[in-house]
């Protein structure tokens, strides 16, 4: 298992799966570092206090016209209750975190 160089708190489970491909919700993501995350691990938790509850290896993105990013990625169960996260986000800071 890799360790996630991002974490989404995403508490409404915005997100699709089909076949264990997952598109998340859209989310304000730097632009500068988007593209260096792809082949690299995800996960998605519902506070930064909580376990991870999916998560994967990122295969792509698309901007939005809004300028938010929706990131796709391979669910991998490796990564259902990940936590090496928790204690390292501040509380009400930003739901998006590079690892």
């Amino acid at each position: 298992m890799n360790d996630p160089k991002i974490g989404l708190i995403c508490k409404s489970h915005n997100y699709t799966t089909n076949n264990g491909n997952v598109t998340s919700g859209d989310w304000v993501i730097s632009s500068k570092k988007i593209g260096n995350l792809v082949g690299e691990a995800i996960i998605l938790t519902e506070g930064s206090d909580k376990a991870a509850y999916t998560g994967g290896q990122i295969t792509g993105y698309n901007r939005l016209p809004s300028g938010k990013y929706v990131i796709f990625f391979n669910e991998d169960s490796v990564y259902d209750g990940y936590n090496a996260h928790v204690g390292s986000w501040t509380k009400g800071e930003n739901p998006v975190r590079y690892l």
